[in-house]
């Protein structure tokens, strides 16, 4: 009896040792090591952005140009991608140049990127005499995150024609005089033409 206990005690115990030793371990998420291997704090894994957004200029005629310029920042912690950025004009202005929607990949912790867009002044947006405030805004996006930022741009009322065309000047009394010299020199030619006809 004692012999067959034994036995079966042998038997049981290298199974029991060999199911510890292979028994899988979970990874601890917060063990992190520096270069030498030694174990140091996890660093805080942090998604934030910054966004601005500046004009060239406070105000412009109707027949102005205005340049926008939109910079973004990563604050965080992280690389990320598809980060979306794009510039909003509002209906007292319309898009001259510049693309205004930019997709960032590999954006990195503190790198800082920016784009501009250039605009002018809708047709007929002010009435003569007066003035109106264009807001320009722009826009990041990235998963839940949303940020906005705003440049405002005064437009004043003005002529466009003033603004692109010379003071009348001497150029229309030029074209008058040309044009009253030529008739001067023919009136004198037929009068010659006439006088040698009747001789």
């Amino acid at each position: 009896m004692t012999t067959n206990i034994v036995k079966k005690t042998l038997l049981i115990l290298p199974a029991l040792f060999l199911s510890v030793l292979f028994i899988p371990q979970k990874a601890e998420a917060s063990n992190c090591y520096n270069n030498y291997g030694v174990k140091v704090d996890c660093p805080v894994e942090e998604v934030s952005f910054s966004i601005t957004k500046t004009a060239d200029q406070e105000k412009i005629k109707p027949a102005g140009r205005v340049w926008f310029t939109v910079t973004v920042k990563n604050t965080g912690t992280i690389t990320v991608d598809n980060v979306s950025v794009k510039d909003i004009l509002p209906d007292e202005l319309v898009w001259v140049e510049g693309d205004i929607t930019h997709v960032y990949n590999n954006f990195k912790p503190g790198e800082t990127r920016s784009f501009k867009v250039k605009a002018k002044p809708a047709d007929n947006i002010v009435a003569q005499g007066g003035t109106t405030t264009a807001i320009n805004r722009a826009q990041l996006t990235y998963k839940d995150i949303k940020l906005n930022a705003e440049a405002t741009v005064v437009i004043e009322s003005g002529s466009v024609l003033a603004a692109n065309t010379l003071p009348e000047t001497s150029a229309g009394y030029a074209i008058i005089g040309l044009m009253s010299g030529l008739a001067i020199s023919v009136g004198a030619g037929l009068k010659e033409l006439s006088d040698k006809m009747l001789k």
